[in-house]
């Protein structure tokens, strides 16, 4: 990682930037990688920077921003998890899912999408999950990435159009 740059928790502040910097990664990144069509209605992306600042302060979430601290405070990558209790028929385990993460391209390859994993996966250590899961699509690069760090193919999920 960069001297010049800090992972930090995100605050309620930085909501409009995280929802911006989630956009950008689902309509340049999910889209070409074969996921799911992003709504273009305004309505709903503000909906969604509310329910980030929601998130935000809900002890069950997590954000982690990845900030250059140079000449202007730049944020140049984030991260979002929550945890999950899956139980009923399964054994109890509490889980940290990954939702988001993402690093502006000028900036990758360069350790800050391992530092705010890294982030993440601590402060689910600290909250007593007891393992970590994300989920990406089949034509994403990022997959590699997650192998290097420990990261298994568990499952498939398989879709079809209808019509």
């Amino acid at each position: 990682m960069e001297n010049n740059l800090t992972i930090r928790n995100a605050t309620a502040a930085d909501a409009p930037m995280v929802a911006s910097i989630i956009r950008k990664m689902m309509v340049e990144e999910m889209e070409e990688s074969g996921g799911y069509q992003i709504s273009s209605d305004e309505k709903e992306w503000k909906l969604f920077n509310e329910i980030i600042i929601k998130n935000i302060n809900d002890k069950d979430f997590i954000y982690k921003i990845a900030e250059s601290i140079g000449e202007k405070r730049t944020i140049i990558g984030i991260s979002e998890a929550k945890m999950i209790n899956r139980a009923f028929i399964f054994h109890p385990t509490v889980v940290l899912h990954i939702h988001s993460l993402y690093v502006d391209p000028p900036y990758r390859h360069k350790g800050i999408g391992k530092s705010l994993l890294e982030a993440i996966i601590e402060w689910g250590k600290e909250m007593k999950c007891e393992e970590v899961e994300l989920d990406v699509l089949v034509n994403n690069p990022a997959q590699a990435v997650y192998a290097k760090l420990g990261f298994r193919t568990f499952e498939y999920k398989m879709v079809r159009k209808i019509y």
